[in-house]
């Protein structure tokens, strides 16, 4: 997924990292900081958990909140074990 991140932002993309591991997003997020030489506005990260159904929508809001604008593309990349299902709480 990082290759993904590192093309779409070489094309001039803002992302959002998201993850379920804390450490990892955001040590992902920071990596790509500096090596693109941006804020929050540019990479941000979001903790998800895709087993959660509101984790889903309080990523897209956060999201398009910190990268100021719409989200046009998502690259879903998430490992959900088939007998996991989405928590309807």
């Amino acid at each position: 997924i990082k290759a993904i991140l590192f093309n779409l932002m070489a094309e001039g993309c803002r992302v959002c990292v998201s993850d379920v591991d804390t450490t990892k997003g955001l040590e992902t997020k920071l990596e790509f900081q500096k090596q693109f030489g941006l804020d929050e506005n540019g990479v941000c990260f979001v903790k998800c958990d895709v087993s959660v159904k509101e984790d889903w929508q309080k990523l897209w809001d956060t999201a398009e909140k910190m990268l100021e604008g719409p989200i046009e593309v998502l690259v879903n990349n998430a490992g959900v074990h088939p007998g996991v299902s989405i928590r309807q709480h």
